[in-house]
């Protein structure tokens, strides 16, 4: 969430330069003296301009991508290891109703050998 953040506060950053960028044409400004000018140098610094922003955008998309997979990469491990918790604990489960099956058994003969010595002891 923290980097979600962080890449919404970018993209406003990007928009808010690119509102204040000097292109003639784009946000207020009306262009620095070399792009007033026109020609080559105005062209080649508005596609500096443009190749720096999109090479900043990239950047985010890259470390945003990144960010899914190491989250995607948590989550499976959490999955796995919650996987591993319930096998592991199935299997108590079964161990316990095996115990218990066996003590109600050993419970059942004690008391059917209590009740045969009672019985003899009633003749």
């Amino acid at each position: 969430m923290f980097r979600l953040a962080n890449v919404r506060t970018a993209r406003l950053a990007y928009r808010g330069v690119r509102l204040l960028s000097d292109a003639p044409g784009k946000g207020s400004g009306g262009g620095g003296s070399i792009r007033s000018a026109g020609g080559k140098f105005s062209e080649m610094e508005m596609a500096r301009e443009e190749q720096y922003f999109r090479k900043l955008q990239q950047e985010q998309f890259d470390e945003l991508k990144k960010h899914r997979e190491e989250a995607t990469k948590h989550h499976e491990e959490e999955i796995n290891t919650h996987d591993e918790a319930i096998v592991e604990l199935q299997e108590q489960i079964e161990w316990h109703k095996k115990k218990k099956q066996r003590h109600q058994e050993k419970l059942e003969e004690k008391k059917e050998k209590l009740d045969e010595g009672s019985s003899s002891d009633d003749d």
